[in-house]
């Protein structure tokens, strides 16, 4: 159990609430500097890492499921209500739904995935730390991050690996 957190009693652990996620108000297109949300996000902040979703279709069958994600990550430069301006623009363009009349029915969200209290490896690379709640524990967590922790199995590690734009390079077991 040295490397991690383990709990037989009672955890409490409260990060800082915040909006999770907010769909985009219009589509998003490669080299958008900002978008603007469909409403004004609560308590989030400038450096804080957003994740636009990928939102191609692909068809079933041969090469449908070879494709690059084009799911990216993004930093919030500045706030202004609704609006997001980012560090860097999109690379990708993340379009909406559309019905059979070519009209948009449905578009993406915008997550925010900074939390002020992150629960992780000292080092990702190395023994990798763990959490367990055993008996009868009572656990509270909320708006916490898990990032880099350990795993069910000893054999060797083979994760999915992103590329610098985020797309897949390898699909880990």
């Amino acid at each position: 159990y040295g490397t991690g957190v383990v709990v037989w009693g009672t955890i409490d652990v409260y990060g800082a609430a915040r909006t999770p996620f907010i769909r985009l108000d219009a589509e998003g297109r490669a080299g958008d500097s900002a978008i603007v949300l469909e409403s004004v996000p609560d308590n989030w902040q400038v450096g804080d890492e957003l994740v636009i979703p990928e939102t191609r279709q692909f068809p079933y069958g041969p090469g449908g499921s070879n494709q690059q994600l084009h799911t990216e990550k993004v930093r919030i430069q500045s706030i202004d209500g609704d609006r997001i301006t980012f560090v860097r623009p999109l690379v990708y363009d993340h379009l909406g739904a559309r019905n059979a009349d070519g009209e948009v029915v449905g578009l993406p969200h915008a997550v925010n995935i900074t939390r002020n209290i992150t629960i992780q490896s000292e080092n990702a690379a190395g023994t990798r730390g763990h959490t367990i709640f055993l008996d009868r524990a009572d656990v509270d967590i909320h708006y916490a991050a898990f990032n880099d922790l350990g795993r069910t199995t000893n054999a060797p590690l083979d994760s999915t690996t992103l590329g610098p734009r985020g797309e897949v390079t390898h699909i880990g077991t």
